[in-house]
């Protein structure tokens, strides 16, 4: 956590481990914000799951994936 203090570091993550259906949602969540930004939403990002856009100082939705079923 201590990177970010860093200039050359700044933009450096880690992030845990995925399973494998944890890595293909990932990858169609940010499949789907390249699409949303693609079509000029430009401040779109990922946020918990969710795609969002700040707009007047709230967030607001842009998708949601459906949940995953129960097995």
């Amino acid at each position: 956590k201590d990177l970010k203090k860093f200039k050359e570091y700044e933009k450096v993550f880690i992030s845990p481990d995925l399973t494998k259906k944890q890595q293909e949602a990932d990858k169609k969540l940010r499949g789907k914000l390249k699409e949303i930004r693609d079509g000029g939403q430009r401040n779109a990002k990922i946020k918990k799951g969710k795609i969002i856009k700040n707009e007047n100082g709230m967030e607001v939705v842009l998708f949601s994936p459906p949940p995953c079923p129960v097995v």
